[in-house]
């Protein structure tokens, strides 16, 4: 997701209308779902591409404690019969997972 539209002034605020209000609301709405924390047991996401995610460290892999949590970029990839997470590092459990949002400046 990128966010690019300048913020209206207050003049422009005033001057809008209902329907012009509601919509900023429902698309304030659908940035705030987009920049939220999934967690991977309410839902898997439904496209595949590069997500930020919260891992746990599992055993076995020696430079990070097992249990440790961090946040990491992985790529979701679906398939028919399975959905993986794939990433750099093995030994990582996903626990959640957010869109990367890229803001224009």
């Amino acid at each position: 997701m990128t966010l690019s539209t300048q913020k209206p002034t207050r003049e422009e605020r005033a001057a809008m209308t209902k329907d012009e209000l509601l919509r900023a609301v429902w698309l304030l709405d659908d940035v705030l779902e987009s920049l939220r924390w999934i967690p991977i047991k309410e839902r898997q996401p439904k496209y595949d591409g590069e997500y930020e995610t919260t891992v746990r460290a599992l055993p076995g892999f020696k430079s990070i404690s097992p249990g440790v949590i961090q946040n990491i970029r992985m790529v979701y990839v679906s398939g028919k019969w399975k959905s993986q997470w794939f990433q750099e590092i093995p030994y990582y459990q996903v626990l959640a997972w957010r869109e990367v949002v890229k803001v224009d400046t």
